[in-house]
């Protein structure tokens, strides 16, 4: 899957182009709702590469008068800008994605759990790592973990689990301003940290629900997970 900046660095100087030419025939953009252009462009993916495609089919016999006679039709030109539209919109959606960043000490809402609304994440802190990329170390409370050896046998927080930037593109929702206290992340870290040197551990890769229940049922089998398994 091409990233959201790398879409948008492909394929800009070819919308410009296209706009351009449409612009010099007198055509008035079309603009769509956006609302209904990003819905577009997440179900129908396909059609705006072929967006791209029709655009670089039609550029010379926009420009050439000698192609006169095989020039698109009227509802070519209208699909085209419709299309070109889409581009525009799609890309202003990529650059908002690409201008997401991730730092430590941020606090997030994400997917969570039934049961498990009000349980929020902290990213404690971000390695790179010559294997798996950058390593995301975060902490989460506000959990309901049915854990046989845990007071009232629930584990409410997990002050230490190393996942992947896939793992919070999947999870998380929006960004938190509570000032909700989480746990001490170091002693976990180190333990995961010599397991990990070890080549005895790795990171999650799942989205965060998913990672939670992963450590509910390690724990149910009375066993103290010290960090994800090897995967």
């Amino acid at each position: 899957m091409l990233q959201a900046g790398k879409v948008a660095g492909i394929w800009h100087a070819r919308m410009e182009d296209l706009a351009a030419t449409l612009a010099a025939r007198g055509i008035q953009p079309i603009a769509p709702h956006p609302a209904a252009l990003a819905e577009y462009a997440e179900k129908r993916p396909v059609k705006v590469l072929r967006a791209v495609g029709l655009q670089s089919r039609w550029r010379g016999t926009f420009e050439s008068p000698s192609n006169a006679a095989n020039q698109p039709s009227g509802a070519t030109i209208v699909r085209l800008n419709i299309l070109l539209s889409l581009l525009a919109a799609m890309l202003l959606t990529c650059a908002g994605a690409s201008a997401q960043s991730y730092a430590e000490g941020q606090v997030w809402e994400y997917k969570t759990r039934p049961g498990e609304s009000g349980s929020l994440l902290k990213i404690v802190m971000i390695e790179n790592d010559p294997r798996f990329g950058e390593i995301y170390h975060i902490s989460v409370v506000g959990l309901k973990i049915a854990n046989p050896r845990a007071p009232k046998e629930i584990t409410t927080e997990l002050p230490h689990v190393p996942v992947s930037h896939k793992t919070l593109e999947s999870s998380l929702t929006k960004p938190s301003s509570s000032k909700t206290a989480f746990p001490d992340y170091r002693e976990g870290y180190a333990t995961w940290r010599v397991a990990f040197e070890s080549d005895k551990a790795a990171i999650f890769t799942q989205d965060l629900a998913q990672i939670v229940t992963i450590v509910e049922e390690t724990l149910k089998r009375g066993k103290r997970p010290k960090g994800p398994l090897k995967q």
